[in-house]
């Protein structure tokens, strides 16, 4: 099968103040960013919005967000009409 999204390293990582996602898309889709701590809980819904395809780079501040220091993973979720796909990645918050 095609892939319908890639997701990138969240850069820098570890980071303090802020950290760009980039990732992409090869079709239409309905896209949210996820951050969820190590123990599978969710800690928030950085976004959700319909998306077309392209290139797209979401800045976080984990200060902001409530974050506190630590690892978490970031899961980019896009809902198509060919079904869900996830693409889960680490990060690590220095505050």
């Amino acid at each position: 099968t095609a892939k319908v999204m890639e997701l990138d390293q969240n850069y820098p990582n570890p980071y303090r103040h802020s950290t760009k996602i980039t990732y992409r898309l090869k079709e239409n889709a309905k896209v949210s960013l996820e951050l969820w701590n190590l123990n599978g809980v969710l800690e928030t819904v950085v976004f959700e919005a319909d998306q077309s395809p392209g290139e797209y780079i979401q800045e976080i501040n984990p200060a902001s967000l409530g974050l506190v220091s630590g690892n978490y993973l970031y899961q980019l979720v896009a809902k198509t009409d060919k079904g869900i796909y996830r693409i889960p990645k680490m990060m690590t918050a220095v505050n």
